[in-house]
């Protein structure tokens, strides 16, 4: 009789997608797998004729991705796969030639049949095989694959749908959700480009999730499976916030392979993340209004209420002067000054004003003049009251909003994280 042969898979620490992979051909769990393949070759087939079991070696490695050997010998002390019982070998000296043929033919085609069905086993996605073929469509720019393996239409739907349903998110992302922005479009341009410029910002942050999936495939876990339906976790990262994040996506099944369906947990994610920005936000623009604060090294003003007659209340007109405390030449200036009680604290009122540098900018020291008017007959009642009572005494106050020098830099606060991002960006 011909010498037989086993298939061993070799002993060394695989990635978490290769392990999950081979797990699910094996029937075990990746976890005892791996333990079993740090302590020596695990005989996954057994008694194999020399070129089954060079088949079978072949078609796991290239669907697990597990490296796989032939190795000779029936009596290789190995951790064995399965509990299946060893099949049996006939008995020469009892069974006739013909019973011989028979068991032959028999073993032949059960080998056959074995081949296919590993065969076809393999060949059938499994929901991490949906992270493979992402991280495939990204590298190649392949929309048709991409589009595969993400329902795109359900899983931008049910995301609108389930922001719409938070107040705060919706209000974040409400021109988001009243984009009719195509997700397979803006994909396609994503992945010819690898930009996502005029995509709604909610698009963008979905975008830049299932990125996470494609481009760390080797980190996606399976949660939980049934026949149609599954459930994984993915990360991104966002290093402008210093934070990672772990999205867990519904996947079902379509036909012979899975597909996302579902970011099951995008509101609290997003939530957590919007926090995040809003403090980044209000820490860049606090160091801006320090800056801002820092360009005044003196501040002056004169008031008188001009304009006085038996029909009318006047105004009053604060002319104030703002000395350059920088080390560099103004060529603007805004911001608003402001009338408060000096006891209260109390604003009454309050105007902007706006100062641009007309035949020469203001050096280092130099002075820059301001003027407003409040008209005391109609738009600022708590002022006038404030003035005909006397109650308090009233003092004047400023604020700088921004400031440009004459190299062209501006100083100001962000307006909004997607305009400090792209400040960051560029810088």
């Amino acid at each position: 009789m011909s010498e037989l042969f086993d298939v061993a898979i070799v002993a060394q620490d695989y990635p978490p997608a290769v392990l999950q992979r081979l797990a699910s051909l094996l029937g075990t769990s990746p976890a005892k797998l791996a333990r079993a393949l740090r302590k020596r070759d695990l005989i996954v087939k057994k008694d194999q004729d020399e070129a089954v079991a060079q088949r079978y070696a072949i078609l796991i490695y290239e669907k697990t991705g597990a490296e796989a050997i032939v190795v000779g010998g029936p009596d290789l002390h190995a951790i064995p796969a399965s509990d299946k019982p060893k099949a049996t070998k006939a008995d020469a000296s009892t069974k006739g030639a013909g019973l011989n043929q028979r068991w032959l033919s028999v073993m032949a085609v059960s080998v056959l049949l074995g081949i296919l069905a590993l065969f076809f086993f393999i060949q059938r996605d499994t929901p991490l095989d949906a992270a493979l073929h992402l991280q495939t469509a990204l590298e190649t720019g392949n929309s048709s694959e991409l589009a595969q393996h993400v329902s795109m239409d359900a899983l931008w739907l049910k995301l609108k749908a389930d922001v719409s349903a938070d107040p705060e998110l919706s209000k974040r992302f409400a021109t988001s959700l009243s984009s009719q922005a195509s997700l397979e479009s803006i994909a396609t341009l994503w992945l010819q480009s690898g930009a996502t410029a005029g995509a709604p910002p909610l698009m963008q942050v979905l975008l830049r999730a299932l990125a996470g999936v494609a481009q760390h495939p080797e980190q996606v876990a399976l949660m939980e499976e049934e026949r149609n339906s599954a459930v994984i976790t993915s990360r991104f990262t966002r290093p402008d916030l210093d934070l990672g994040f772990q999205p867990q996506w519904r996947m079902e099944r379509r036909g012979d392979h899975w597909a996302i369906a579902q970011w099951l947990n995008a509101v609290s994610l997003l939530t957590t993340v919007d926090a995040a920005e809003t403090q980044t936000l209000i820490a860049a623009n606090q160091r801006i209004h320090e800056e801002l604060a820092g360009l005044v090294g003196e501040f002056s003003y004169q008031h008188r209420i001009t304009g006085v007659h038996r029909f009318s209340l006047g105004q009053l007109r604060i002319n104030a002067t703002i000395v350059n405390g920088s080390h560099q030449s103004l060529q603007t200036l805004s911001g608003k000054l402001f009338v408060y009680g000096v006891q209260s604290k109390q604003v009454y009122a309050s105007k902007p004003f706006q100062w641009h540098a007309k035949e020469r900018v203001t050096p280092p020291g130099g002075s820059v003049s301001v003027e407003v008017f409040f008209s005391l007959d109609e738009g600022w009642p708590e002022l006038i009251k404030a003035i005909e009572r006397n109650t308090e005494a009233l003092e004047v106050g400023y604020a700088i909003s921004s400031a440009s020098y004459r190299t062209g830099e501006v100083i100001k606060p962000y307006a909004d994280f997607a305009e400090l991002q792209a400040a960051t960006n560029v810088e």
